[in-house]
């Protein structure tokens, strides 16, 4: 999400995180659904990793929400509204999550539907495309 990480990407964040999340998701259940319900279980009940998995969050957050700051043409620091969009955005995702360990839904087009949800409340700001 940061330049570095994404060099030349064309574009606004949330058509990216949507295309990554996709291609995340899609590869996690390329074993089938199940499969990766029984690894978000066994991670689940594995507080080491846990908190692997939060500080992962932390940073995917902060990335998100520098990418973000730039097409709002807003600063990132603070509580400021990229910081609660990406906020919004990560949690959305682990609603999904969480909805798909336990319920039989389509996490990639549930996931979709998250940022299509957010982008709407939130995407008017965007000042530039990248």
């Amino acid at each position: 999400m940061a330049e570095g990480l994404a060099p030349g990407r064309t574009g606004n964040t949330f058509d990216f995180w949507c295309s990554w999340l996709r291609r995340a998701f899609r590869s996690l259940t390329q074993g089938g659904d199940d499969r990766y319900r029984r690894y978000i279980r066994t991670r689940h009940a594995n507080p080491s990793i846990l908190g692997q998995m939060a500080a992962i969050r932390a940073d995917d957050e902060t990335l998100l929400c520098e990418s973000l700051a730039k097409g709002f043409g807003m600063p990132a620091e603070g509580v400021s509204q990229p910081r609660l969009v990406a906020g919004m955005l990560m949690a959305g995702s682990s609603y999904v999550i969480r909805r798909f360990e336990n319920d039989d839904i389509d996490l990639v087009k549930e996931a979709a539907c998250v940022i299509d949800e957010v982008e709407a409340m939130f995407g008017y700001p965007l000042v530039e495309r990248f």
